[in-house]
This record gives C-alpha cells, sequence and structure tokens, in this order.
C-alpha cells in the first residue's frame, strides 16, 4: 500500500464518526433533551458534587499561595517580592476595591 492511502482512512474514519455524531444530534429534539438533562442532574446530585469541588479549590488555593511564596523563600527569590508581587500589593487602588 501506499502511505496516502494509509494516511487517508483515518481521515475517511474520522469524516465517518463526525457524521454519525450530526446525524445523532439532530435527531435529538430541544425539550426531551432538556429533561433528560435536568433529570441527569437531579439522580445524580451534581449541583451537590460541584458545588463541592469549587469550595475544595477555593480553600486549597490559600495553602498553595502560601507553599509557592515558601519556596520563592527557600530558593532566595526574594527579588520576585520585591519587583513583581508587593509594589502591586501596595498600589491604593487595589485596596479601596476591597473596601467597598
Amino acid at each position: 500500500m501506499e502511505p496516502t492511502s494509509e494516511r487517508a482512512r483515518p481521515a475517511t474514519k474520522l469524516r465517518d464518526t463526525v457524521g454519525q455524531v450530526l446525524a445523532e444530534a439532530r435527531a435529538v429534539r430541544p425539550r426531551p433533551a432538556l429533561d433528560a438533562l435536568l433529570e441527569g442532574y437531579k439522580a445524580n446530585d451534581l449541583l451537590t458534587y460541584a458545588s463541592a469541588i469549587s469550595f475544595r479549590v477555593f480553600f486549597a488555593l490559600i495553602p498553595l499561595a502560601l507553599f509557592v511564596l515558601g519556596v520563592l523563600g527557600f530558593l532566595h527569590l526574594e527579588e520576585v517580592w520585591r519587583n513583581d508581587i508587593a509594589p502591586d500589593m501596595a498600589r491604593e487602588e487595589h485596596w479601596n476595591k476591597i473596601r467597598r
């Protein structure tokens, strides 16, 4: 076989797969799909899991920030704090936004 025909096979398979997916997507009606989606949310309690994941990620950011600052100190990169982070935090406009 020629190398070009071997390359054509995956492209043909991909085209066929995309065509099948599009045909199935066209066959779905919006209202039953929305009903199935909402039923799936309720049955699997997805909002609870989503809020739990966001809660954990939010509270993991604080230790991550402290870890990064610790690594900067361990690697003697105090100039990163002095030149990049501290000047931005010292601006009055940032603190005004927080106070509001």
